[in-house]
């Protein structure tokens, strides 16, 4: 089997869309169960922060199933710059908003937590 057949293979059974159904409900209940009010302010690190890392996250795994065939640093760093531009967008004047660099380093470590075990398990697949 070509190595590309095999790794297209590996990231349909790793992140099937079930499985990530399954997280991303996970992942909000956890959340809605943690502070059912919504009170991300009570979060000492910044709740905005906890968003942008989720959504991160979750982006770049549906980004693993949907766009099979790209390398698998690609939707990370796709999303880390894509932040990067909102970020400086909003240090224009006129428009709403302040740039925050927490945002752009809350949304590096949600896309890389996600391509991380993506990439160990590649390689653990292709050494076996």
């Amino acid at each position: 089997m070509r190595r590309a057949a095999r790794l297209s293979e590996m990231r349909r059974r790793a992140f099937s869309p079930p499985l990530l159904l399954l997280a991303t409900v996970a992942a909000y209940a956890a959340v809605r169960l943690a502070d059912p009010q919504q009170r991300w302010a009570a979060i000492p690190v910044g709740g905005d922060r906890v968003e942008h890392a989720v959504v991160a996250y979750l982006l770049v795994m549906f980004s693993f199933v949907g766009l099979p065939r790209l390398p698998l640093w690609a939707p990370a760093a796709g999303l880390i710059a894509f932040g990067v531009l909102i970020e400086a967008a909003q240090a224009l004047p006129g428009v709403v908003g302040s740039p925050q660099p927490g945002d752009v380093v809350a949304n590096a470590v949600g896309a890389l937590a996600a391509t991380l075990p993506a990439w160990l398990a590649r390689r653990r697949y292709e050494a076996a």
